[in-house]
């Protein structure tokens, strides 16, 4: 249960949410320790609770409890916590007083979820009924009353309890069978008290009804969860009567409708989404590929021609100069001529085949003289030639052409899309323990 399921089904289901008087949820989730407080002075203080959000009453609007006095704020305050157990507002330990100040009883919706302890026993769940006898000038008496109780029997059956033109009245519905968990809601409205039971299994509420006018049930100082101050049990409202806890209690200043649906809200999960853009993408029909037969219609000629080798080939040699070099009188070099590299020795022209002696050496008695004379240097460059002749042959292939009939046909398809802005969204999510709303639980003691 948060403050947001609560706004949420509140305006989802009755628009806005003044009419909510006051909220207290008693399970593990549901107070802090600044909701709750004392309230009194000097060495007398008595713990209470704050009333919830976002139940609209204005000022000091506190659920006090009756049991949780001390001498100074922090024990009171811690007293009246301790009173909170896993299973909810223990009521074997101490009653409730909430002022009924925005709270008109004779129109007004109640929504109370409780649970059993392990023994049953009859007591008060609300109680709001008082009964005053006035004696009149004439020494007869004439009755007053407010308000009505809401409770169980021993035999574990709701009952509602008051007074009418027939006198004290206390009806017994004995179509309602209870569980170990509970939750209820009751009021009055247009001369009729009705009380509902939530069955979770068959997704409904069960509501039973018996005519009260409304002169009857009129709103008194304070309403009280686990005592009264008019019941045969209990005639102080301190008087503790009900064994068992208090889960959650809301009062609404009005009949509201489909509380079934207005519960499941309250203790639902509240679940928030912020939109988005969104891509939807899809397949399209874009065409289609037809394949026709194809077969042979024709030839076609083409000559090729080229070049073929014939046997025959020559060599063929010749000398390329690369350089040149000095060569001295009496040695030898190579002479091209016309074509034909001969070795042949150097010999000074200017001298005219005339030589004379110059001395004794082998050199100097042939008369040589120590001239020299520049010469061509040949690289030798061989090549062969082959000799080829020309050919030609012709080539043939076939025209294919396409005929009417199809041979295969093919469906393309594209991928497209378009976008999507999702608003923001929001919910409730419901999750109860089914356990504790089985059909399963001992009533009653005895045969």
């Amino acid at each position: 249960m948060s403050k947001e399921s609560i706004k949420y089904t509140l305006t989802s289901k009755l628009g806005l949410y003044d009419d909510l008087v006051f909220c207290y949820d008693f399970l593990d989730s549901g107070f802090s320790d600044n909701q709750i407080t004392a309230t009194g002075k000097m060495s007398e203080w008595t713990g209470v609770f704050i009333n919830q959000s976002p139940s609209q009453s204005s000022g000091d609007y506190y659920a006090l409890a009756l049991d949780s006095v001390g001498i100074s704020k922090i024990d009171a305050s811690g007293l009246c916590a301790s009173f909170i157990t896993s299973n909810g507002f223990d009521l074997s330990q101490s009653n409730l007083r909430l002022p009924s100040d925005d709270i008109n009883l004779s129109n007004c919706s109640f929504i109370v979820d409780f649970s059993f302890d392990d023994d049953i026993s009859s007591g008060i769940l609300f109680g709001s009924y008082e009964k005053e006898e006035i004696q009149l000038p004439d020494l007869s008496y004439v009755t007053g009353s407010k308000g009505f109780n809401v409770g169980v029997t021993d035999r574990g059956h709701l009952f509602v309890n008051g007074y009418s033109k027939n006198g004290d009245f206390l009806k017994v519905f004995n179509n309602i069978e209870l569980s170990k968990r509970n939750v209820i809601s009751f009021g009055n409205n247009n001369d009729k008290f009705y009380i509902s039971y939530l069955d979770f299994f068959a997704d409904k509420s069960v509501t039973v009804t018996k005519n009260v006018n409304n002169f009857y049930i009129q709103s008194p100082e304070f309403i009280y969860f686990g005592g009264t101050n008019n019941h045969y049990e209990a005639t102080q409202p301190e008087n503790k009567t009900f064994n068992g806890y208090l889960n959650s209690v809301y009062g609404f200043s009005r009949k509201v409708s489909d509380v079934y649906n207005l519960f499941t809200g309250f203790v639902s999960d509240y679940q928030y989404e912020s939109g988005e853009n969104v891509f939807y993408e899809y397949q399209y029909l874009s065409g289609e590929n037809l394949t026709y037969q194809t077969g042979v219609t024709g030839y076609q000629e083409n000559i090729i021609t080229g070049n073929e080798y014939t046997g025959h080939s020559e060599q063929h040699v010749n000398y390329n100069i690369t350089g040149t070099d000095s060569v001295q009188e009496g040695s030898h070099y190579l002479y091209l001529d016309s074509g034909v590299l001969l070795d042949v020795g150097y010999l000074d022209p200017s001298i005219e085949n005339f030589y004379s002696p110059t001395g004794s050496s082998a050199f100097d008695t042939i008369g040589l003289l120590n001239n020299q004379t520049s010469v061509n240097l040949y690289e030798k460059e061989e090549t062969i030639e082959d000799f080829t002749g020309e050919y030609s042959y012709a080539e043939f292939s076939g025209i294919t052409g396409t005929f009417d009939s199809v041979e295969s046909s093919e469906v393309v398809y594209g991928n497209t899309g378009f976008y999507e802005q999702k608003p923001d969204s929001s919910g409730l999510y419901f999750n109860l323990s089914s356990s504790d709303f089985k059909k399963d639980f001992l009533y009653y003691k005895g045969d």
